[in-house]
């Protein structure tokens, strides 16, 4: 059709690799480390008695620090500690008081959350002492994918409101096309960009026109879809799998990306057939065609997030590992456009 023709001629193609998003342990502190934040936060949450043997740093920058600190609830498992500012915490605080409890899934214990300073506020969290969703694994994928079954149906069945959760529908991701062209216009002139710069921003820019062409098909699409809780971010790294008792935990975490709208986003990496055997039965009114629809608006939906967060790269001096990113975003970008038709 006209329009997959027209995205696909907007696309030069070449292929480039991926950046791995993996976390790891980044230094291990004793017990001696006593004056240390996330141990003091911990002492002062959980009393002045609380054994610590250790701190593992899991990620530590100026906006945000992670930590496990061993030892804790007398040789219990571990506890993760997380500093970040006091809106982020607070929302992340409502997700593990307010909204898991009433989606009937597992979830990890939150132990609570207190200011760290003046900007930034500490919340402490099981550990999920799991594994990261492994994607070749069938029985990780099925584990994860009835989560998000049940979390979904669960969440639109009328348990949660609305107005207590940030907008993640169509317009949410109308927001984030429309941020990524304005940004990417704006820093087309940097000297650091080669004329290969120059092009590929120039092609992603194209396709973001032609796709807000269509936005008014989208939020129709959109509009007669159930409405539901989603975490938006449902990725192998937000997500850890752990066994207990002959069966597959699934415990994701990190949910800024979190709030209400059609579950598109969510549905990149599952096990379709699975997902609508739960969801087809609880959602009479969604053709199947339709949830397979929603599989390629949510590659979309999250595609637009990712360029709209990397396109102030742009404005840097040294712009190789950006281009490299939008060069992927690009052409995963046009396929899911061509795939949604």
């Amino acid at each position: 059709m006209e329009w997959a023709k027209r995205v696909a001629a907007s696309v030069p193609r070449w292929k480039a690799g991926s950046v791995s998003d993996r976390a790891t342990t980044l230094q291990t502190f004793d017990a001696g480390a006593g004056g240390y934040a996330a141990v003091q936060a911990w002492r002062s949450l959980a009393g002045t008695r609380a054994t610590v043997e250790r701190i593992d740093v899991l990620k530590e920058t100026s906006k945000t620090a992670v930590y496990r600190i061993y030892g804790v609830n007398s040789g219990g498992p571990p506890v993760v500690a997380k500093r970040r500012r006091h809106d982020a915490i607070q929302y992340e605080r409502g997700i593990y008081e307010r909204v898991l409890p009433l989606l009937s899934v597992s979830a990890l214990a939150y132990h609570g959350c207190l200011p760290a300073d003046a900007d930034n506020s500490w919340i402490f969290l099981e550990d999920s002492r799991g594994a990261e969703l492994d994607y070749k694994s069938p029985d990780h994928m099925a584990a994860a994918t009835r989560w998000l079954a049940a979390a979904h149906v669960t969440g639109s069945t009328g348990v949660l409101s609305a107005a207590s959760l940030p907008d993640r529908g169509s317009d949410h991701y109308l927001r984030h096309l429309r941020n990524a062209n304005e940004t990417l216009a704006r820093h087309l002139t940097n000297p650091a960009l080669t004329s290969d710069d120059v092009a590929l921003l120039e092609s992603v820019r194209e396709l973001l026109f032609l796709l807000e062409e269509r936005w008014p098909g989208i939020e129709a699409f959109c509009a007669v879809l159930p409405q539901t809780f989603s975490h938006g971010d449902f990725v192998q790294k937000n997500v850890h799998v752990r066994e207990s008792c002959d069966e597959l935990v699934v415990l994701p975490f990190d949910w800024e990306t979190s709030g209400w709208g059609i579950p598109a986003a969510d549905l990149t990496r599952v096990d379709f057939e699975l997902y609508w055997s739960i969801v087809g039965d609880a959602w009479p009114q969604v053709r199947i065609e339709d949830a397979r629809r929603m599989v390629s608006l949510g590659t979309m939906f999250r595609l637009l997030a990712a360029i709209s967060w990397e396109a102030p790269s742009f404005r840097a001096s040294w712009v190789k590992r950006a281009a490299m990113k939008m060069n992927l975003y690009r052409d995963r970008l046009s396929d899911a456009m061509c795939a949604w038709g």
